[in-house]
């Protein structure tokens, strides 16, 4: 199962991961670094099938749904700008509450949440996130 899931995270790396990359930063207007640490995102105790849709869930969703209200303007483009050059993506201390897995510092939005838990929890991290984006500005 191991190598199964190794090969569905690299299939996602390659298609899926990209595409949303390129949303985010078309929704942004600038290139935004993004730091994806695949390897602690994979769970070899989920379904390899599920890995894709999971980690779309939990780290990009509510993302995307953040970006595209605060980039509705170009004032609030240009202040995303200001406080942000990248995101981390990781999964270091098991977070599985949306409350407790985004934090900003040093332009650096890190989201630190295990890909496999609460995956439908998905407005719970947007109001997280964009309570968080809110309050830098």
């Amino acid at each position: 199962m191991w190598l199964q899931t190794k090969r569905a995270m690299k299939e996602f790396q390659e298609w899926r991961y990209l595409e949303l990359c390129k949303i985010l930063n078309n929704l942004a207007g600038y290139e935004i670094a993004i730091d994806f640490n695949s390897e602690s995102l994979i769970d070899d105790s989920v379904e390899p099938e599920y890995h894709a849709w999971n980690i779309e869930k939990v780290f990009f969703t509510p993302l995307l749904q953040v970006f595209e209200e605060i980039t509705s303007d170009d004032l609030w483009k240009e202040w995303l700008k200001e406080i942000l050059s990248k995101i981390v993506m990781k999964n270091d201390s098991w977070i599985y509450n949306g409350n407790y897995c985004y934090s900003l510092d040093n332009w650096v939005l890190t989201i630190d949440h295990d890909a496999h838990a609460n995956v439908e929890s998905i407005d719970e991290r947007r109001e997280a996130l964009s309570e968080l984006l809110m309050g830098s500005m």
